[in-house]
């Protein structure tokens, strides 16, 4: 290419990355950022841009490889210039990727298609179908989804105007290939169960002519290989005296999160979706809607849980139109709290307090807690079942297989015949 059109190339990009620039600073002034958060994530994606300008990459092609391989050179000048490793390598890559995502998203909405490669009817059409004819719950539907669209959006990156029909068993290795490298044996069991659906739906929809579900090779992982690790009742006591003493918004949001999950036992979606309407104040009743079971159900709602969350209702919650009853305490404030989110903020109270299980250190500990704390108490298998949202026994004795002591003081009599 000659220097002229080379130049007006470079300008070109040069323009884009200002519009999209100017485009993420408008967007974070709207949700609610402070200044000094708005030059550091304006920043971090400038660089990203010129990380993808570097790769001959679009921003509307750009995915996770991509956020990937910014943050490995990232890492590598960082070490250069400091000759070791960041003391934090979580709060480091935090820093690097809040305003990377934050582009993507900003861009994602501007881009032509949510679903790279023109798979956009496909998604959609997956999506009806978990819905309608399998009837997930939309949590699960979401997260179908989810890997569906990582991996249409790899197709469409590594092979630009290939369709699905000409899909092989190759690329399917491939892309297992470069996900599984940063990933746990576990959510590598996740993410082939997750591509074999969308695989054996992409056959009965006939876009694929073989059904390449069998190509897909998992970890194996054996059902209760790990002993349940749950808290308990003392540390989830201190746990908890630790978090009332944060008189802040913050704390009076992670104190009504811990309460709720040391009194029910109720899984992270749970906790994060729990919406306003949700707590009848006048019959002092909770209605919780259980992720995986579908139908609500109602409980009590205890005293120290409704002055839990009377108190950040009052004191703690930000002004926002969001009818979820934990939101984020930072910006922006109009996007409610995840479950993710929460596994993090129980793992800090967890540390702040000096409790250190052996074992999870997220909500799932209080829900494990939860479950023995119930067996001591003398509630029958069925009833723990029922309060924790499980469908089947078996998940119920999951929680409970180690106490065996405690499972004989439930048991029903052995009937006796002549």
């Amino acid at each position: 290419m000659p220097e002229e059109g080379l130049a007006l190339v470079t300008a070109e990009r040069g323009h884009l990355d200002d519009d999209h620039l100017a485009v993420l600073r408008a967007h974070l002034i709207r949700r609610g950022y402070r200044p000094l958060v708005i030059e550091r994530y304006v920043h971090h994606a400038h660089l990203f841009l010129a990380h993808l300008d570097g790769r001959g990459v679009s921003i509307y092609e750009a995915g996770e490889e991509d956020v990937r391989a910014y943050l490995a050179d990232a890492l590598t000048s960082y070490t250069h210039c400091h000759g070791c490793l960041p003391s934090s390598i979580g709060s480091w890559r935090g820093a690097h990727t809040g305003g990377v995502r934050a582009l993507l998203r900003v861009c994602g909405e501007q881009a032509p298609s949510q679903v790279p490669g023109g798979g956009g009817k496909t998604l959609e059409d997956y999506r009806s179908w978990l819905t309608d004819l399998r009837g997930l719950a939309p949590l699960s539907v979401t997260r179908y989804c989810a890997a569906a669209r990582d991996f249409l959006g790899w197709m469409a990156r590594r092979s630009p105007g290939r369709t699905l029909r000409q899909l092989h068993a190759s690329d399917i290795d491939d892309y297992l290939a470069a996900r599984a490298p940063s990933l746990r044996r576990v959510t590598r069991k996740l993410l082939a169960n997750l591509l074999r659906s969308f695989l054996r739906h992409l056959h009965r929809r006939g876009v694929t002519e073989h059904d390449l579900s069998s190509a897909v090779w998992g970890t194996r992982v054996y059902e209760h290989e790990r002993p349940p690790c749950g808290l308990k009742a003392d540390e989830v006591e201190k746990v908890l005296a630790s978090t009332r003493l944060d008189r802040t918004p913050g704390g009076r949001r992670d104190y009504a999160m811990l309460v709720l999950l040391a009194t029910y036992g109720l899984r992270a979606s749970e906790v994060v979706q729990l919406r306003l309407e949700a707590i009848d104040w006048r019959h002092e009743r909770l209605r919780v809607q259980h992720s995986k079971l579908g139908p609500a159900a109602d409980m009590p709602l205890l005293p120290s849980v409704g002055e839990a969350l009377a108190s950040y209702l009052r004191h703690g919650r930000p002004q926002t139109a969001l009818r979820q009853v934990f939101v984020r305490t930072k910006a922006p404030h109009d996007r409610p709290l995840r479950g993710d989110g929460l596994y993090q903020i129980v793992c800090r109270r967890l540390r702040r307090a000096g409790v250190q299980p052996e074992g999870k250190h997220g909500p799932h500990a209080f829900r494990h807690g939860r479950a023995v704390e119930l067996l001591r108490a003398g509630v029958s298998l069925k009833s723990i079942g029922d309060i924790l949202g499980h469908r089947r026994p078996s998940t119920t004795q999951g929680y409970l297989r180690l106490h065996t002591e405690d499972l004989r003081d439930v048991a029903l009599p052995v009937p006796r015949g002549r």
